[in-house]
């Protein structure tokens, strides 16, 4: 059995002492009453937890899509695949860590175009070509490197301490 009381007040309208009175009702009776309650409660609680899992689930997905936009642009500067726009996530949270990895990639592109150019002035060096073809060369090689609204190049005569030519 449950059971429950509490006070009949009479006092105020009839004068006589309060009654206490008790109620008691078989323990089966008393909890059916609560059952389409719990019910209830608990489609709402699974419910919530699927949709719950639904939404983590969706996020989980965006934030590897994004992670996974970061390291296939790490694996194209890394393999010096630069050439071109990098395909980043523009969510806030990644945004400074794509634009590290925007700057990353520029100053490897402008590397790989120095190191080439380099290269192509060591060849030339190597097979004896005019010092004019050299000289035009590195400052082409100049303007595409440095911010400068003008570059120039001196070179100064190893024969003539007073002679330089100027590109």
């Amino acid at each position: 059995f449950l059971g429950s009381y509490g006070k009949l007040p009479l006092a105020a309208e009839l004068g006589a002492p309060d009654w206490l009175v008790f109620a008691a009702e078989r323990r089966g009776q008393a909890l059916a009453q609560t059952a389409p309650l719990w019910r209830a409660l608990a489609l709402t609680l699974l419910f919530g937890a699927a949709l719950a899992a639904l939404l983590g689930a969706l996020h989980v997905r965006g934030r590897l899509r994004s992670l996974h936009l970061l390291a296939a642009a790490t694996r194209r500067i890394a393999e010096a695949h630069v050439a071109g726009e990098l395909e980043l996530p523009r969510e806030p949270e990644f945004a400074a860590l794509a634009a590290l990895l925007r700057d990353m990639a520029s100053s490897a592109g402008l590397e790989q175009t120095v190191r080439a150019a380099l290269a192509d002035i060591d060849t030339q060096l190597l097979q004896r070509a005019d010092l004019d073809q050299v000289a035009r060369r590195l400052v082409s090689l100049l303007r595409a490197v440095l911010p400068a609204e003008a570059v120039a190049l001196v070179v100064k005569s190893q024969s003539n301490a007073q002679m330089a030519r100027l590109y």
